[in-house]
């Protein structure tokens, strides 16, 4: 093996960094999966245990207190889908904070009856796991935009359980303009971890 490193030195190291990029999808893909059940799952918990019990909506005042003050607590507050697109253009950070606050206010949003729909929060959540696996591996603005756009995918398959639909829509923002990855390579690349 290291007399094929000696003679394509380059390719190794291409090879090295596939692999990275491979598992780091991979570590982003399982962890919004599995935050995306737990999100879907909430939330139908929530529905029917506020369809069981109806007087609850009249706790909603409280429910939008108790959601505004975890946005505040979380120092999240302002912080939306926009943010985190731009955080996939390298041209801000997502808050890892925002994956439990965006998780929780939902489901208490939910619960009292709130009209709030699971697509912005989705992408939220997964926009803080993407900014958190990025920080750890110190990736670059180009891997960042690609780890963002595997989570989409995964997230919105698990949240949604469409995962044909969660391609296509991430497939839609990497080819339509809204985030580019700056590099026609990654877009190939996309289309394998997917």
């Amino acid at each position: 093996m290291s007399s094929l490193s000696k003679k394509f030195p380059c390719e190794s190291k291409r090879i090295l960094k596939w692999a990275g990029l491979v598992l780091s999808a991979a570590a982003v893909g399982l962890l919004c999966g599995a935050i995306g059940g737990g999100f879907a799952r909430s939330i139908a918990f929530v529905t029917a245990l506020r369809s069981e019990y109806p007087w609850i909506i009249y706790l909603l005042p409280i429910g939008g207190l108790v959601s505004a003050g975890i946005y505040k607590l979380a120092k999240t507050e302002g912080i939306g889908t926009n943010t985190v697109i731009e955080a996939a253009k390298g041209e801000s950070e997502t808050p890892v904070l925002l994956i439990p606050a965006v998780f929780t206010a939902s489901v208490i949003t939910h619960l009292f009856g709130g009209s709030a729909g699971k697509e912005g929060a989705a992408l939220q959540i997964e926009g803080g796991i993407a900014s958190l696996v990025s920080k750890v591996i110190k990736a670059d603005v180009k891997t960042r935009s690609l780890l963002t756009l595997c989570g989409m995918a995964a997230l919105f398959s698990a949240a949604f359980g469409t995962p044909v639909g969660a391609c296509v829509f991430v497939f839609e923002l990497a080819f339509s303009g809204k985030l580019s990855l700056n590099n026609n390579s990654h877009k190939d690349n996309s289309c394998f971890l997917f």
